[in-house]
């Protein structure tokens, strides 16, 4: 079963804690395995995962922390936000009305 069937953009975001969440990233390059998405953005912050998104999707971007402006237009394009339930970035999906 794919949880991501009707997903076409995808961002994962983790804030700037010194939590890594390398078992999110695992969780969600299973899930693209099984269902591929069109794009998948991703912030990974302290994370030294070596990523495997690369083919499961036609456009993939990874960035260490970028900054509010770029992630809020992110948010604001996707279909789904996959967060570590920071303060800053559920305030994003709310104000853009996304789910998170």
């Amino acid at each position: 079963m794919c949880v991501l069937e009707s997903i076409r953009k995808l961002v994962i975001v983790v804030g700037h804690d010194h939590h890594p969440f390398d078992r999110l990233f695992e969780l969600f390059e299973r899930q693209t395995q099984l269902c591929p998405v069109e794009q998948i953005f991703i912030q990974k912050g302290v994370s030294q995962r070596k990523f495997k998104y690369e083919g499961l999707a036609k456009k993939v971007e990874i960035h260490d922390f970028v900054g509010s402006d770029v992630l809020m237009q992110k948010i604001t394009e996707a279909d789904l936000i996959v967060c570590h339930a920071g303060g800053g970035v559920l305030r994003d999906a709310l104000l853009a009305q996304k789910p998170c």
